[in-house]
């Protein structure tokens, strides 16, 4: 009989910050403080040589500790933040 294998948990926590400039160095210091519950951290803003957008979208896949890494960034005025969980 074959072993049962556990279905994985993807645990996905976006983040929105909406100042760049006044909330990278809060956001920062936070995402370092839970690294090592980081699997994978992807983000996103709009730049060109003429522009370079305000505001921009961190994609995180978590390990564990996704809960509260929400509560401590959005606590941060200017950053919205949302968890997904798929089973």
């Amino acid at each position: 009989m074959a072993a049962k294998t556990k279905m994985p948990e993807y645990k996905i926590v976006l983040v929105h910050i909406k100042d760049r400039m006044a909330n990278s160095g809060l956001v920062q210091k936070i995402l370092s403080e839970y690294g090592c519950s980081i699997r994978t951290r992807i983000g996103f803003h709009e730049a060109s040589e003429e522009f370079c957008a305000t505001n921009g979208l961190v994609i995180l896949q978590m390990i564990d500790k996704d809960k509260e890494i929400i509560t401590k960034l959005g606590k941060i005025k200017g950053v919205e933040v949302k968890g997904l969980n798929f089973k």
